[in-house]
């Protein structure tokens, strides 16, 4: 439909194609010579990405390698909900060259071979579970990789060299989302050591015993920003994360199992740098666990969608550099403590969709107006709107 988008868009910068489910070839990017972001979601019909006849063409004799870069700017790549997507090229990526006799496929496969993304540094890999190889991404800093193929290789194609495809010494990844555990275990020493976030998205983890001893261990000077998201089936995270002494940011965002109350062993003392703290979708969430007191360095803090959390509690006053605190959808909140008065370096207070909290919240009458009137910035709705 696009024709040659080497001659008819040549100074295409962002390419975003969604929801396109018929389609089952789409035009061949690689050629853009500015092309810095491609983003495509939702082409459950596409298998291969490229035709790899144009990687090559006959002179009289003999096949030449084309000049064309491939994928010369391209920095960001998305692919999202490609149900079908198998590869880059039907052939090639994955082939042995000995057992080929035609000296023009042999060519064709290294070429092919040898192709890596040299300037992406940002890939996300999203529901797509029949994708087992794709090109090397030796510069990749930024990695997302859920609910994607088990057998596609994350050593080899974001940690290693395109030019004898062994692990590089210099791997630059440094923030990492992934959803098979396997993957990230899998990891060299040295590409974790070098890990400042890390996302873990496993519906099957039960508790951190396994990445506590074999990953947290090697992130205990790098790692900055630790989350768990949609770990339906987490229960316990406390395992391994006294490793974790330098880390200053903590999410945890829908993990129906999670009791962070009865966890005690939960080693929050040791989290000293720790300055944001998100707690979202937690069921089990009662109250704040009394080890947070030891976050005395916290500057701000988010509880948003707990449906169950009854009371935040007076020791919230140790607390005494926060300077951020967002309250969302906690219908059994119903006041304040008192020692909202003691946050005194707490410059922006939102409730939002805190139906308890609305009306006494609403100054100068509102009942709990008197321990928040000393906030700069106080924002209260009853929804998004107002």
């Amino acid at each position: 439909m696009m024709g040659n988008l080497c001659s008819t868009l040549p100074n295409l910068v962002h390419v975003t194609l969604l929801r396109c489910g018929r389609c089952q070839q789409v035009p061949c990017f690689s050629q853009l010579p500015f092309l810095k972001r491609l983003t495509l979601v939702s082409l459950q019909s596409v298998e291969y990405m490229e035709n790899s006849e144009p990687i090559l063409s006959l002179s009289s004799k003999s096949p030449i390698m084309s000049s064309t870069l491939f994928f010369p700017s391209l920095q960001e790549l998305t692919l999202i909900y490609m149900d079908n997507l198998k590869g880059w090229w039907k052939v090639g990526e994955n082939a042995d060259i000995s057992t080929i006799e035609s000296s023009y496929d042999r060519l064709l496969i290294q070429r092919l071979q040898s192709m890596s993304f040299s300037n992406l540094t940002k890939l996300r890999l999203d529901e797509c579970p029949k994708l087992i190889s794709l090109p090397e991404c030796p510069n990749v800093e930024e990695l997302t990789l859920v609910d994607t193929n088990e057998t596609i290789s994350v050593i080899k194609m974001a940690t290693a060299s395109p030019s004898t495809s062994k692990l590089a010494s210099g791997s630059k990844l440094k923030r990492f989302t992934v959803s098979n555990l396997e993957d990230l275990i899998s990891l060299p020493r040295e590409c974790l050591h070098q890990l400042s976030s890390l996302d873990v998205w496993d519906k099957k983890l039960v508790n951190t015993e396994e990445i506590g001893k074999q990953v947290f261990m090697s992130m205990s000077s790098s790692l900055r920003s630790l989350s768990f998201t949609h770990c339906h089936s987490l229960r316990f995270f406390a395992q391994g994360l006294e490793h974790l002494t330098a880390i200053e940011g903590l999410v945890l965002w829908n993990c129906e199992q999670l009791h962070l109350s009865a966890d005690e062993h939960i080693p929050w003392k040791y989290f000293k740098s720790l300055r944001s703290l998100q707690f979202h979708m937690i069921p089990k969430l009662l109250v704040l666990p009394s080890g947070l007191q030891h976050l005395t360095n916290l500057r701000s803090l988010e509880i948003t969608n707990n449906d169950e959390l009854m009371e935040l509690p007076e020791w919230i006053s140790c607390f005494s550099s926060l300077a951020y605190m967002y309250l969302r959808y906690c219908p059994k909140l119903t006041s304040l403590p008192e020692a909202f008065c003691n946050l005194t370096a707490l410059n922006q207070l939102k409730i939002i969709k805190c139906p308890g909290l609305t009306g006494g919240c609403q100054g100068p009458k509102g009942s709990e107006w008197p321990k928040i009137q000393h906030i700069p910035l106080v924002q209260v709705l009853k929804d998004y709107g107002g």
